[in-house]
């Protein structure tokens, strides 16, 4: 996820005068954003404007949210947020929760390499189903198998970072 400073500092400008603890949470309900007052909670992603917690999204959320860009937006005479798809050429934030979790960036250029591996495998596919080649079915069977070997890839991409995120590095400590 990305959030930029400019939106940074109008939901900073928004929580004015609330108490310290108060932050905005972006959260779904029914496939709809939403933005509520709340207060930090354990896995959660924050996002911080001049040291003070100004956003947090569940590690549920920000799962289906990888790849967006939080922004800022002139809606009539005032700001709105609004959420967008990062370009290849922005550098995602992990917020504060996980700093050895790749960036999306990093993720997401990976996720479109294999999607267009997966989309040539299915072309070639659908051209041996055409053809007359003695040895298509085998063929056709090793070009599966690659493929769904690529779906894994993809959704292990997405399910490790989750995971890695998600589930930090226990400390160890020896017995005194």
């Amino acid at each position: 996820m990305l959030v930029s400073e400019k939106a940074k500092a109008v939901l900073a400008s928004f929580l004015e005068g609330r108490g310290e603890k108060q932050v905005l949470r972006l959260g779904a309900i029914n496939g709809s954003h939403t933005l509520a007052l709340d207060e930090v909670r354990a896995g959660d992603l924050t996002f911080h404007y001049r040291g003070r917690p100004v956003l947090v999204v569940a590690a549920e959320v920000a799962q289906k949210l990888w790849g967006l860009g939080i922004d800022c937006r002139k809606v009539g005479t005032g700001l709105g947020i609004v959420l967008r798809r990062m370009t290849s050429a922005e550098c995602g934030d992990t917020g504060t929760a996980s700093p050895n979790a790749p960036s999306i960036d990093g993720r997401s250029d990976k996720h479109r390499c294999l999607l267009e591996e997966v989309d040539a495998i299915i072309t070639q596919i659908a051209s041996l189903r055409l053809s007359h080649a003695a040895d298509k079915v085998s063929r056709i069977r090793e070009l599966e198998a690659t493929k769904h070997a690529k779906w894994h890839e993809i959704r292990t991409l997405w399910a490790g970072a989750h995971y890695a995120h998600t589930n930090p590095k226990p400390s160890w400590q020896s017995p005194p």
